[in-house]
């Protein structure tokens, strides 16, 4: 059910226990070395679902929390956690309207899935008249380091 989210996720000996309705969540971790405090957040749009994986390959599992408008264009919003000496960080996210060369033919309807260890999203194409075009863009994240923060950038594009 859209906009209410109550599961636990687990990687090895670290879990993220989430909670959340309508747009407001809860993560409870465990077994971090660093911390377990609760961390409460909110997110664009109504919960959808959760998932996990070690992104950066660093055996610490990061959290995916994503959303959907409540509009016909469904377009998903992803809030990204990474794992840390001290518990768990906030990542950004610079989606497919930070992206000049993903944008064009984008109006929603994403779905996201975590495809050997790496965050992929996949749209249908529309034409300049909103009209769909037949084609799927596919874009693929990496998790780098940026200023102050970890961030999920669009890594490559491809159209099928």
């Amino acid at each position: 059910m859209l906009g209410a989210l109550d599961t636990t996720l687990v990687w090895n000996d670290i879990s993220y226990h989430v909670i959340g309705r309508d747009s407001s969540f809860i993560i409870q971790p465990s077994g971090l070395n660093g911390g377990t405090d609760p961390v409460n957040a909110t997110t664009n749009g109504l919960l959808s679902h959760a998932a996990i994986a070690d992104l950066d390959k660093d055996g610490k599992p990061e959290l995916l929390v994503f959303s959907a408008s409540a509009d016909s264009a469904h377009r998903v919003s992803v809030v990204a956690y990474s794992a840390n000496e001290s518990g768990l960080s906030r990542m950004d996210f610079d989606g497919v309207e930070e992206d000049p060369r993903a944008m064009p033919g984008y109006a929603g309807h994403d779905e996201f899935a975590i495809v050997n260890g790496a965050l992929i999203q996949t749209f249908p194409l529309v034409d300049g008249r909103g009209q769909p075009t037949g084609k799927k863009r596919r874009l693929q994240y990496t998790m780098v380091n940026g200023e102050g923060a970890r961030l999920l950038r669009v890594d490559s594009i491809a159209e099928y």
